[in-house]
């Protein structure tokens, strides 16, 4: 633990352009499709974290650089998002895409000194795109993980930004799922 600390303090002082290389790294993880496996979380003998001991250690140190660094190294995380979006064919790789990004659109949130709102729209414009591309193309087994995420931003962070996109691909999407999100459309 000591040492993902003492690596994660010196990587988050280092310059933007260092982030670039934990973007690379998340995603030759994503690539890699064996990093992942099926997740059910009503299902007990479903592996409790879907990911392999390499993703998860790299969720780890990337989790606390996001944690610890500035505000402005947020620059590059709506292109990296938006580059990933097409290798999140599995649920179990949206969700540690999620739990990659989320902790830090909230430390982008709480700064005061950054302009942040573009940043949080982008970011979230590209992971709801993952979203709907998962929630249109198989069966999902955890649908309301992804509803309560929608639901949790448009209170927390965005409003009704995202409307025309939910809109849009309501039509796209399982009767059962759109009928839980119409209301962050109509709303």
């Amino acid at each position: 633990k000591q040492w993902y600390q003492r690596r994660v303090a010196i990587t988050a002082g280092l310059p933007l352009s260092f982030s670039n290389g934990i973007f690379v790294k998340v995603t030759s993880i994503l690539k890699d499709q064996n990093n992942f496996y099926d997740m059910d979380i009503t299902d007990t003998s479903c592996p409790k974290i879907p990911w392999n001991n390499t993703a998860q250690n790299v969720l780890t140190i990337v989790h606390s650089f996001f944690q610890h660094c500035k505000a402005d190294k947020a620059g590059n995380l709506p292109e990296f998002v938006n580059s990933v979006v097409k290798l999140l064919v599995k649920e179990s790789q949206v969700v540690y895409v999620l739990k990659l990004v989320s902790p830090f659109l909230r430390h982008v949130f709480q700064d005061r000194t950054h302009h942040r709102h573009p940043t949080i729209i982008a970011t979230l414009s590209s992971l709801y795109q993952a979203i709907f591309n998962l929630l249109a193309e198989t069966t999902v087994a955890n649908p309301n993980l992804f509803v309560d995420y929608m639901y949790y931003n448009k209170y927390i962070f965005i409003g009704d930004e995202l409307k025309p996109m939910i809109e849009k691909h309501l039509q796209y999407i399982p009767v059962n799922i759109a009928a839980k999100l119409k209301i962050l459309a109509y709303n």
